[in-house]
Order: structure tokens, then sequence, then C-alpha cells
């Protein structure tokens, strides 16, 4: 198993990403627009050198696998590294990445009196459900080659 790792959470509009040691450590974490997800992602592909990027398998991954594997396959090509893609399942991550949220932020004045589950964070949590993927990939093993 890899001991960095990159994951991202692909949405329509915007990525979270995470960069994550097998310690669980969490190294960075980060939205971007997902027309700027080249740039970032090869920033911190060269800044971490890990040794997968882990691709959550939702509705939109599909439009984002072959953005990501190009940036893959030039980053491996330009610094002599070998890079792998790896898709996972993203199933439930969005829960997992609220209550994370949540945890990270306490909400503060009368919302402490609403159940977290009712409420929406005030800002994007992308990034947290990158590192709920990073989490899932380094607890469970999980992870297709693709």
């Amino acid at each position: 198993m890899e001991d960095v790792i990159l994951a991202l959470d692909p949405g329509r509009e915007k990525c979270g990403i995470a960069v994550a040691n097998k310690n669980l450590y969490i190294l960075f974490k980060g939205i971007t627009a997902t027309s700027a997800l080249d740039v970032l992602l090869k920033e911190k592909l060269l800044e971490f050198l890990p040794e997968a990027v882990i691709l959550g398998s939702g509705t939109f991954s599909k439009n984002v696998k072959n953005q990501v594997s190009g940036i893959i396959k030039q980053v491996n090509s330009e610094k002599k590294l070998s890079v792998t893609l790896k898709v996972i399942d993203e199933k439930h991550s969005t829960e997992l990445a609220r209550k994370k949220y949540f945890k990270d932020h306490r909400p503060r004045g009368l919302w402490r009196l609403v159940p977290v589950s009712l409420q929406v964070p005030p800002e994007p949590y992308d990034d947290y459900a990158a590192i709920v993927l990073a989490e899932r990939y380094f607890k469970e093993g999980e992870g297709n080659p693709s």
C-alpha cells in the first residue's frame, strides 16, 4: 500500500482534494474549480510525489477521469514517476464529510441545539469528502487500478 496518496472528490463545478499519508495525517486539503483542476493537481503531484491518485467513483468522475489521467501521464513522463490512478467507491462520502466538517467547525449559538444531521455547512466541504476517500482507501485497502 502507498505511503502518500492524493484523493479527489470530483464534482461538476468544484473538486475536493486531499493529500494524506498511510497514518491518515492530512498533508493538504483544499477545493478548486473543476475547470482549474489541472493546475492544482499538477502542483500537488510535484509537491508531494504521491504514489497514487484516488478518484471517487461518483457521477461526475467519468468526466474528470480523462483529465486526471492525462495530467498523471504528463507528470510521470516529465519527472520519471510512476503515479497510478485508482477509482474507489464514493458511497456515503458526502454524509461522512458533513460529519467531519461539523466535528472541526462546531455549530455556535442557537445552532448548537439543532442536530448537525439537519444542518448544511455554510461553506463548501468537498475537501472533507476527499479526506473521507483517503481514509476509506487506507482503512479498507479499497481501490481498483484504472
